[in-house]
């Protein structure tokens, strides 16, 4: 069995407190709905950090 350890982030600000909390994660699982997952903000937050070379993997359906 694997534990898996996570951090919930919403509200206003999320964005720029997400990236602190990442420091030596090389692995990110994004989770969303698929309203917020197409709104620019969410992809470009995948795009930075798929830039940093880091593995993202995004779950739009919940």
């Amino acid at each position: 069995m694997a534990t898996i350890h996570s951090t919930i982030i919403s509200g206003a600000g999320a964005s720029t407190a997400l990236l602190p909390l990442l420091s030596g994660k090389t692995r990110i699982l994004l989770v969303t709905d698929q309203n917020v997952g197409a709104l620019e903000a969410t992809r470009a937050i995948h795009r930075l950090l798929a830039a940093e070379g880091r593995q993202v993997e995004v779950i739009d359906t919940v």
